[in-house]
């Protein structure tokens, strides 16, 4: 019995260990990164208290950064560090060192998940890429990277409206993103695309 005990003890405190040691690495992940990196990290926070196409990432780092905890716990008592991993780590590093002197904000945001995933195999080896792609490879959800689809989206809304508008016997005029009707003219705006929406979706 007190053989036992001492073997349900010794599991308990390996399994606490393990979080542990888990929680100092992703916090560690994040106070390096954001000190290195301070002005991209503000930029980005900026974007997700004041641009509403980006105001989920206030909620989906945190649950970012829990899947990389869930998925290091297993792996954070026997490490198994990779050197070609760390050459990773310093090449994306380097960049993203370049792209701030250069005010170049986007390769700190593409970049990220691409050091964040360095890091990881740095430290427990390439036995982790199977269980940490996918939450690093879910932060590109919350980053603000996604700019660039807006036209598209937008192009694409329009053309819904311009059908809704035809299937429903309005007589309209569509000029690029500009309707014209009877009661005036709207433009569907870079606001209306749906970039928001078209990212949660994706995430979800």
């Amino acid at each position: 019995a007190s053989t036992r005990a001492m073997d349900m003890t010794r599991m308990r405190f390996g399994q606490s260990f393990q979080s542990l040691q888990a929680v100092v690495v992703v916090t560690l992940l994040v106070v390096c990164t954001a000190s290195v990196f301070f002005n991209d990290t503000w930029q980005v926070l900026q974007r997700w208290l004041n641009d509403d196409n980006y105001s989920h990432g206030l909620l989906l780092m945190p649950i970012t950064l829990y899947l990389i905890f869930a998925a290091i716990r297993p792996l954070a008592v026997r490490p198994r560090p990779d050197r070609l991993a760390l050459a990773g780590v310093v090449t994306a590093a380097v960049v993203m060192l370049i792209g701030a002197l250069a005010s170049v904000a986007v390769s700190f945001q593409l970049l990220l998940p691409w050091l964040l995933l360095s890091v990881l195999l740095a430290i427990y080896g390439r036995r982790a890429l199977p269980a940490v792609c996918f939450p690093v490879v879910f932060t590109y959800f919350s980053l603000p990277v996604w700019d660039a689809l807006s036209p598209l989206l937008q192009t694409l809304t329009t053309v819904a409206v311009e059908r809704m508008i035809y299937a429903t016997g309005v007589s309209a005029l569509i000029n690029g993103n500009f309707v014209t009707v009877s009661a005036g003219v709207f433009e569907i705006a870079e606001g209306s695309s749906g970039l928001s929406f078209f990212m949660i979706s994706a995430a979800v």
